[in-house]
């Protein structure tokens, strides 16, 4: 199985490849994804019903959209999370049961 990338976080992903490692890094993201290399998910009712909820639970942590987004589907596929906001995810892992790569 490729790995799943949520929809919601294909803008902050591609900007934050184009700021830190340039243009070629955020080209080759979009290579990837028309091969095959990942999958984009498009979230459900149910994925964006869970990401309010989190977001409302864990309010103080600000998490936001696009990190509740990810927690949402990890939650359903398996718990693990490639990331490396460990502010934000490690808060909640232990909690929530999650795994975070690498």
């Amino acid at each position: 199985m490729t790995p799943l990338l949520p929809l919601p976080i294909l803008p902050e992903v591609d900007f934050l490849l184009g700021r830190r490692l340039g243009r070629r890094a955020r080209m080759a993201l979009q290579e990837d994804i028309t091969r095959g290399v990942y999958t984009p998910l498009v979230m459900t009712g149910p994925h964006l019903q869970r990401a309010l909820a989190l977001d409302l639970r864990y309010e103080v942590l600000d998490l936001g959209f696009v990190g509740t987004a990810v927690i949402a589907v990890a939650e359903e596929l398996g718990g693990r999370i490639a990331t490396s906001d460990r502010r934000h995810f490690g808060a909640v892992a232990g909690e929530l049961g999650l795994t975070l790569l690498p």
